[in-house]
């Protein structure tokens, strides 16, 4: 189950918070289903939105998910309104989206001789790579501009601007275990060296 919480939809002329999420259940047949819901906050109230539809994602304002393709696989990225946003091919670890577009992480090349695997973040929209590394990541996020991820190695933490299209150092901060949070515009990393003995924290406003 994932569930993204959403705090930029209108309802009655004031900001309603709603959270989105997959719910999977075994129907009369024995089969494995699932059903997307929505749940308000301030009424208590939860619709079910959509019948095999999993991981809702917020893009460009709008609620789109995971829907079967066809030959009913959970491959294609449609909108809540049925319309199709992208025909997804690729085998995804993760995904995440903003208005700018769909961002994930996938398993570009494992060296048969070292078995070291290449990483790769790719712009999912444009088809093109953003980011590839031999470091494991993961805990791929984003809020309305920038996509983050978890290193596993020590290294310098960096993020990606997706309006500029460009990778971004915070070259001032020690290498080490990098995690972002974002609360709107605001920003946290927390940057960990890798036995765990040393933690930093750093807040910025991009």
């Amino acid at each position: 189950m994932k569930t993204i919480y959403d705090k930029s939809r209108q309802n009655g002329g004031s900001f309603s918070s709603k959270i989105y999420f997959g719910d999977f259940y075994g129907d009369t047949n024995g089969d494995l289903r699932v059903k997307l819901y929505e749940y308000t906050i301030g009424k208590q109230q939860l619709i079910p939105l959509l019948e095999d539809a999993q991981n809702p994602m917020v893009y460009n304002e709008e609620i789109a998910s995971f829907r079967k393709n066809s030959e009913g696989k959970f491959k294609d990225i449609v909108s809540v309104d049925n319309n199709l946003i992208l025909k997804n091919t690729k085998h995804l670890k993760q995904i995440t989206a903003n208005g700018n577009g769909f961002f994930c992480i996938e398993n570009n090349s494992t060296n048969d001789k070292t078995k070291i695997t290449t990483f790769q973040i790719t712009d999912m929209l444009k088809n093109k790579p953003v980011l590839s590394t031999d470091s494991s990541i993961a805990n791929l996020d984003s809020n309305s501009r920038f996509v983050t991820w978890r290193n596993y190695y020590e290294e310098k933490p960096y993020m990606y601007d997706t309006d500029k299209e460009q990778l971004l150092l915070f070259s001032d901060i020690p290498a080490g275990i990098n995690n972002f949070f974002f609360s709107g515009k605001l920003g946290l990393l927390m940057n960990t060296t890798a036995d765990g003995s040393k933690s930093r924290v750093f807040m910025f406003v991009p």
